[in-house]
């Protein structure tokens, strides 16, 4: 049969297969990304229907907008095409309906040469067919461009499809890419697999994809390295993972090679925090930095005004969800009049306030400020915080924090006998504990001030860290953000070397912060991104402050 002949027939029989996982993911609130100002310009979905609520899930982040061509990116399970990549003509039928081809774009995409040609591949892909129910639901009267990877395509094959795919995409363009995970593997080492990719998503580095492996990793690594680098050139789109699980899940029986899925959306156009307001099987904390409530901070940070506007910012990012900071400095009932500027001191009353306002539930005092009145000042302080149950990150010691652990380190203090070089071999040792599961999470202070990237001392630190098992490096101190988070031997542990400032008295001449999202999934695994934030010092002192008459 050639390309140029009617649909492909009917792959699936049941409609329900289809309809129920739909009914079964719509949003409680019937949320969709219509309803805010971003744009969904790419979903990742799986092609196993095993996992149809997760596909179904997918669609609805981009349910309600009006799209012009669905682009479908998919690995060539079978090795149907005769060339890297492989497209079609022929529209197809469907369960729900049928789903058309774009020929113009079709056209436009083939190259005619060796590279890009029609084939009759989709007829069985699964990697498609699977797919096209929803499309068909979603997005009735919208044609796709089906694109095929094949297994043995270069990574200059894959930047050829990039360009070639580019005049095609416009504003009202969605990309639909179509992949399953790590493939054929014990569950135990699935999730370390995934963890490996969910790093190097978190990196936003398609260049690093492209070296991750096939079959153990995803499936389509070529579909993968070429979403993200339309996202990336053609959007500016920004990527969250919304989901991750495993075969395993879906069953009681224990499997012997299971197959993890992913959830991605690509968003443009507006902060993407509240796409997660209906996510499940996830718990989302946010990592912020230095931290001091106190000071410069002090008259503020009390005032009512300033302080609804400041933490009402703050709140539309994390939506109330859990935080965990630095706390530079010491909390006292009493703050004598009389301190150096460099003894970082808070009072009680308003420190307490914002930790609870803002939903804190963990702080850092693995640092070089929080011992400045002396120890006792310092066991006081911690015995206050646990009473209000706050968690406490003290040197060298590891907290529990539900979906994972945490330590507080801190590589020096102001002063002493032994005042730098504080993580030692000893020290690290002392927490590895290969029978606790992961993620275990290092909270380090740690580099020079003013620097946004890790030096010789915080690189073999990382390495120590990474050794003994710590699956994200989280730093502070440099008072500075660092712009982005980098993964360490190929995707094991992930790194932000500086989160910056927080809330601190330096204006944004010699200070910046970001938030750190992590969002943990039920398996065990977890994706992070950066949050840009202003400079809260700068914008309190902007606010007109309360008139008291």
């Amino acid at each position: 049969m050639g390309q140029d002949a009617g649909r492909y027939p009917q792959f699936y029989q049941l409609a329900a297969e289809f309809t129920d996982a739909i009914a079964k993911a719509k949003p409680d609130n019937a949320w969709t990304a219509a309803d805010r100002d971003a744009a969904v310009t790419g979903i990742t979905v799986p092609h196993h229907l095993l996992a149809s609520d997760l596909i179904a899930k997918g669609f609805w982040y981009a349910a309600g907008h009006d799209y012009d061509r669905i682009v479908v990116l998919l690995p060539d399970h079978f090795k149907g095409a005769h060339t890297a990549i492989a497209t079609t003509r022929r529209g197809f039928e469907t369960v729900l309906g049928p789903v058309d081809v774009d020929g113009e774009a079709v056209d436009a995409l083939v190259d005619g040469g060796q590279h890009i040609a029609p084939s009759d591949l989709f007829e069985r892909e699964h990697g498609i067919r699977a797919l096209l129910p929803f499309i068909r639901h979603f997005f009735p009267n919208v044609p796709v461009v089906p694109v095929a990877i094949a297994p043995g395509a270069k990574k200059r094959d894959w930047d050829a499809l990039v360009e070639r795919l580019k005049p095609l995409l416009t504003p009202k363009t969605l990309i639909v890419q179509s992949t399953d995970f790590s493939h054929f593997l014990p569950m135990a080492k699935a999730v370390q697999r995934d963890q490996e990719v969910l790093n190097t998503l978190s990196s936003g580095s398609a260049e690093e994809v492209a070296t991750l492996l096939p079959v153990e990793h995803m499936d389509a690594i070529g579909a993968q390295y070429v979403q993200m680098k339309l996202q990336k050139d053609v959007f500016g789109a920004e990527l969250i993972v919304v989901a991750n699980a495993n075969s395993q899940s879906y069953t009681t029986v224990e499997i012997d090679e299971t197959t993890s899925y992913m959830v991605q959306v690509f968003l443009r156009g507006a902060d993407a925090a509240p796409v997660l307001d209906t996510i499940d099987g996830q718990q989302v904390f946010y990592f912020a930095g230095d931290t001091l409530l106190g000071r410069n901070l002090t008259y503020l940070l009390a005032d009512r005004t300033v302080a609804a506007a400041v933490s009402e910012n703050i709140l539309d990012i994390t939506r109330y969800r859990p935080i965990v900071l630095n706390l530079e400095g010491v909390i006292l009932d009493e703050v004598p009049e009389s301190m150096r500027y460099s003894t970082m001191t808070m009072p009680s009353g308003i420190a307490v306030n914002w930790l609870h306002r803002l939903g804190v539930v963990a702080v850092s005092l693995a640092n070089n400020h929080t011992s400045d009145m002396g120890p006792t000042a310092f066991a006081e302080m911690r015995a206050q915080l646990e009473e209000l149950e706050i968690a406490v990150l003290a040197q060298g010691e590891i907290v529990d924090l539900g979906p994972f652990r945490a330590a507080g380190l801190t590589d020096f203090r102001n002063a002493g006998p032994a005042a730098g070089n504080l993580i030692t071999a000893d020290l690290l040792d002392g927490l590895f504990d290969p029978s606790k599961a992961p993620p275990l999470i290092a909270f380090v202070h740690w580099g020079a001030e003013g620097e946004t990237e890790a030096g010789a001392r915080e690189e073999d630190l990382s390495q120590e860290l990474r050794i003994r098992g710590f699956s994200a490096i989280i730093g502070v101190h440099s008072h500075r953000a660092s712009a982005k988070i980098e993964t360490l031997a190929g995707g094991q542990t992930q790194r932000v070397y500086s989160l910056g400032n927080f809330i601190f008295d330096q204006t944004a001449e010699t200070a910046s912060g970001v938030l750190l999202e992590v969002r943990f999934f039920d398996q065990g695994t977890f994706f992070s991104r950066l949050i840009p934030i202003p400079n809260y010092y700068d914008a309190m002192r902007e606010i007109p402050r309360t008139r008291i008459d």
